[in-house]
């Protein structure tokens, strides 16, 4: 009943979207995307999950793309992000090894293939201060 309901009011808050605008989200910031606007990025992990109260999504999607990269790269680049946010290298590596990890797994095995895949791209396995991921 709750996958049915969260259903609902995501249908209508995409049917209102498109209508309107498109509230973008931003982790330092927050504005709205003008009706004017043709083209709206959406990114997340889970919009391509073949699971109830994700697997209609992609009906939504004009083009979608996934990025894919070794896990290996995947793990140092959350481990930078964590390291960064002040967690210790133990913490850091507690939260990506009993969470972001199996997410990421569940994310990949469990997900209808994207449109494009774009993978191996040395500039996204970079990290934000232009060194490679190690």
């Amino acid at each position: 009943m709750i996958d049915a309901c969260l259903d609902r009011i995501l249908e209508h808050l995409l049917r209102r979207l498109a209508r309107n605008n498109a509230p973008e989200i931003d982790r330092n910031a927050a504005r709205v995307i003008s009706r004017q606007t043709e083209i709206v990025p959406v990114e997340g992990n889970y919009l391509l999950l073949d699971r109830p109260g994700w697997r209609d999504l992609s009906r939504h999607f004009d083009l979608t793309i996934a990025l894919g990269e070794a896990p290996e790269v995947l793990r140092a680049r959350l481990m930078r992000r964590w390291r960064a946010l002040g967690l210790s290298e133990g913490d850091a590596a507690a939260k990506v090894d009993a969470n972001d990890m199996p997410n990421g797994r569940t994310v990949l095995q469990g997900s209808h293939p994207a449109q494009i895949t774009l993978s191996g791209s040395p500039s996204l396995a970079q990290g934000h201060d232009g060194q490679a991921a190690t």
